[in-house]
């Protein structure tokens, strides 16, 4: 039981030094985490979190926009939607129904 008091107090201690735990964090990525906190938040690791934490919701933000861009340039480079079809040799019937009709090739035109 004294084990566990004293796992307890250090924990504690630890929240109160450092502000933040990292259970179930990959040992290379929490190393990183740690080396990028002294480095450029003088071993803030709240601060550091926030700053981590800020980023990632402006490139997620980023990376909607250019699916939503991405998704409007497949539209629009999709082919028309306007279909023609041709009935006969010398009519086409658009999708309106509206029939065009074209003369013979041996019609002399006027």
């Amino acid at each position: 039981m004294t084990d566990f008091k004293n796992r307890v107090k250090e924990i504690q201690e630890k929240v109160k030094t450092q502000g933040i735990i990292m259970n179930r964090v990959p040992d290379s990525t929490r190393q990183e985490f740690i080396k990028f906190s002294k480095d450029e938040f003088c071993d803030d690791r709240g601060l550091c979190f926030k700053y981590v934490w800020d980023q990632f919701k402006i490139w997620k933000l980023f990376f909607e926009n250019i699916d939503m861009k991405l998704d409007k340039i497949i539209d629009n480079t999709q082919p028309s939607s306007i279909k023609v079809e041709e009935n006969s040799e010398n009519s086409i019937r658009l999708l309106s129904g509206r029939e065009l009709k074209g003369g013979n090739k041996d019609e002399e035109t006027k």
